[in-house]
């Protein structure tokens, strides 16, 4: 029954009032709603959850879904904690045995790194103490390259430019085609008019296109047909008859012996052959096998030793992997063949013995290896390792340095190259006169980018070039050089000739009369081979002789 009030809006609230109070009474007398509240229908746990999510609704002044809500996250977060540390307790050990194989297999690593430094220190060691050794003083004191026996073939010469002007550096055919180049821009071409100009290129242009139709490269493809590549011709020699010899030497000889490559290899092999019954015979013949023989031989020596010694490791209680027929073709190419192959079985411990083939046939020489030098792995693993990370004797090229006391009055000579210089058959040598006539021909005419690229491809490569180095006071310093050493190797074999270590200078190209800044670049890209004559220039006057007083005592006249 709604309450009587004079305003019309209160009795309308009154009235919901009474609605909502009859609603939340139904709600309160449903099943659902008391569910929780009947012990005979309810499980204990439901009813101290229900209890616990009041208490804490009264306590805190939370609605009852934030709290069920809490709880379901509180309750995930448990399970999920739970997995995690049930999952951690079984793969903890696997994870611990990864972590500790990845620690014990980078110690193996560092291991073996240090065992190759270890080896490649036992190299340096024998050759630091074997320097120098009486083998070599028994071989007679050499022969110094300064004396007049060795010196005795005098090259022939072709006189340059004088004192202060240009000078002919390299090869005859290098000075015809400047010689022609210079007469070429001597002389005075008449002045052409507009209409003569357009007519020489459109003559030329018809020129270059029939000369393009007329390639077989074009006719080529045209048919659909590709052109098979240009091949480069080269011809290599190691150097021009402007050196008198190209001489090395070692840490063994010393630097002031000096020998030609092939006397040096064979001293090299008798001296490591008597190294080979010492403590230090394993390293002697690894170096007998880098050093004295082509990259071929060594390899496939290597690589069949590899394979012996592999079978002597898998079948160490086989007696026929420990036996090598020293007449069988494939041991004669392949380790026979190579020097120092058969010292290195030896030092291993292969023997030299006469066995008898199987039924009446004559003994044969076998190389066989005990049973028990076969058990000691370590020490054949160890042997082949070495083998396999072997270095050779490092060599150097002997300077074969000369002083020569230029006149200032005549004009400078360089080395000339004779015309059986590249050693050409007489056929040959009418070709090269041809491509030389053909050359001077096409430095008179226009020439496109194609055609210049296709003469590239003739090219001639050296090993070794003469360089001489022309000092103010008009000396010469001559030395022996490889054509891949740079311009600073130069320097530093000039450098110890002046009379003073400070002394700054630069070199300069008389050609070109350019300064030679890039000494980082090797002598062949600067153009300095197989011979060649550079000026050196003083950064400051020059108070006395440029050079040492002994090295003035030995100067020769050029």
């Amino acid at each position: 029954m709604s309450s009587v009030s004079p305003v019309a809006g209160e009795v309308v609230l009154s009235g919901e009032q009474e609605d909502l109070d009859s609603v939340r009474e139904q709600t309160l007398l449903s099943p659902s709603a008391t569910a929780f509240t009947d012990p005979e229908q309810t499980h204990p746990f439901l009813i101290f959850l229900e209890s616990l999510v009041n208490l804490i609704s009264t306590h805190f002044l939370v609605d009852k879904q934030q709290v069920y809500l809490g709880l379901l996250l509180s309750s995930l977060l448990v399970i999920v904690s739970l997995c995690t540390h049930i999952t951690w307790q079984y793969y903890s050990p696997i994870i611990a045995d990864f972590s500790l194989k990845e620690e014990i297999e980078k110690t193996r690593k560092q291991q073996v790194e240090k065992e190759k430094v270890a080896k490649m220190d036992a190299f340096k060691s024998f050759l630091k103490k074997k320097k120098v050794d009486k083998h070599f003083k028994k071989s007679g004191e050499g022969q110094r390259l300064t004396d007049e026996s060795s010196s005795s073939s005098k090259p022939s010469i072709v006189s340059g430019s004088s004192q202060g002007g240009s000078v002919d550096r390299v090869a005859a055919a290098d000075v015809a085609a400047q010689a022609a180049l210079k007469r070429i821009l001597k002389d005075d071409k008449p002045q052409l008019t507009t209409t003569q100009k357009n007519i020489q290129l459109i003559a030329q242009r018809e020129l270059e296109e029939e000369r393009r139709r007329s390639d077989p490269a074009y006719r080529m493809k045209e048919l659909g047909l590709e052109p098979a590549p240009a091949q480069i011709e080269v011809r290599e020699f190691d150097f021009s008859p402007a050196i008198s010899g190209v001489y090395f030497t070692c840490d063994f000889l010393g630097d002031n012996v000096a020998r030609t490559k092939a006397e040096l290899f064979d001293e090299l092999e008798s001296y490591l052959e008597t190294q080979l019954e010492t403590e230090d015979g394993i390293i002697s013949a690894i170096f007998m096998v880098y050093s004295l023989n082509h990259k071929q031989i060594k390899d496939t020596c290597i690589d069949t030793i590899g394979k012996y010694v592999s079978n002597i490791l898998e079948h160490s209680d086989d007696p026929k992997y420990r036996k090598i027929k020293m007449s069988n073709r494939a041991f004669q190419e392949r380790i026979a063949a190579c020097r120092g192959g058969m010292a290195f079985l030896k030092t291993i411990g292969f023997e030299e013995k006469q066995e008898a083939p199987e039924g009446d046939a004559e003994p044969e020489k076998f190389l066989v290896m005990s049973e028990g030098r076969a058990q000691d792995i370590g020490d054949l693993v160890n042997s082949l390792e070495a083998l396999r990370n072997g270095q050779s004797v490092p060599i150097k090229i002997h300077r074969n340095l000369k002083i020569y006391k230029v006149d200032p009055s005549k004009r400078l000579q360089t080395p000339k190259l004779p015309l059986d210089f590249f050693d050409l058959s007489p056929e040959e040598l009418k070709r090269e006169q041809r491509l030389r006539e053909e050359e001077t021909k096409k430095l008179t005419s226009l020439r496109t980018q194609e055609m210049r690229s296709k003469d590239v491809l003739r090219q001639y490569k050296y090993k070794y070039t003469l360089i001489r180095v022309k000092t103010p006071d008009h000396f010469v310093i001559e030395g022996t050089f490889g054509v891949y050493e740079s311009l600073d190797a130069v320097r530093q074999f000039v450098c110890p000739t002046l009379s003073s270590e400070t002394m700054t200078f630069q070199f300069k190209d008389p050609v070109t009369n350019k300064v030679l800044g890039a000494e980082d670049k090797s002598l062949n890209d600067l153009g300095l081979a197989p011979a060649a004559i550079i000026h050196m220039i003083l950064s400051d006057s020059l108070p006395g002789p440029s050079l040492k007083e002994e090295h003035i005592a030995e100067a020769e006249m050029l």
